[in-house]
């Protein structure tokens, strides 16, 4: 008699790469360089690498659009001690008293970036970023860090986007891959 709930949730990896790109209302496109934007398949253990997640609308614009970047095996995300400049502004002008200069106080920067398009929110985790925010049809592009900490030959699973509300709108970048040699002794 009395009311049942349950819940069955599935996750995991695809055992194979996807061999296609997916776009419905939405491109996202990512690429690795060096501090010279060279396209990078090889770097050293230790360097740092210069990721470029470019995402766009094809119709329209949507504001709620998550983007998800798994980082290769081997790698971590560079947090950017940066401050905005809307805050760097305030606390040099000295006006932290007036309340509409708190509210600004309160605007949320990324960790990560260090240019391009601001998300609205970054989580950043051990396996993947996942960035919140608007998309424009036009490209828009937003970069951050990772290091290489392991050294091997690693798989890039494919960027991912969707709309949060609209699950019809999504897109996927193709996988790669990346070899991080040993340092020189």
């Amino acid at each position: 008699g009395l009311p049942l709930f349950y819940a069955v949730t599935e996750s995991g990896f695809d055992m194979k790469a996807p061999a296609t790109e997916l776009k419905q209302g939405l491109e996202v496109y990512r690429e690795y360089t060096d501090d010279k934007g060279v396209p990078l398949k090889t770097i050293k253990m230790g360097d740092e690498v210069t990721v470029h997640m470019k995402m766009r609308a094809t119709e329209g614009s949507y504001d709620d659009v998550a983007i998800v970047d798994m980082l290769p095996g081997g790698f971590e995300p560079v947090l950017q001690a940066a401050v905005s400049e809307t805050v760097a502004s305030i606390a040099q002008a000295g006006e932290s008293e007036d309340g509409a200069a708190q509210s600004q106080l309160q605007t949320w920067t990324s960790p990560l970036g260090i240019g391009g398009w601001q998300p609205t929110y970054a989580d950043i985790r051990e396996d993947r970023v996942v960035f919140y925010g608007a998309v424009s049809s036009t490209i828009t592009e937003f970069t951050y860090k990772i290091k290489a900490t392991n050294s091997g030959q690693f798989v890039v699973p494919p960027a991912y986007a969707e709309s949060m509300y609209n699950r019809l709108l999504q897109a996927r970048s193709l996988p790669s891959s990346l070899t991080v040699e040993r340092a020189a002794k």
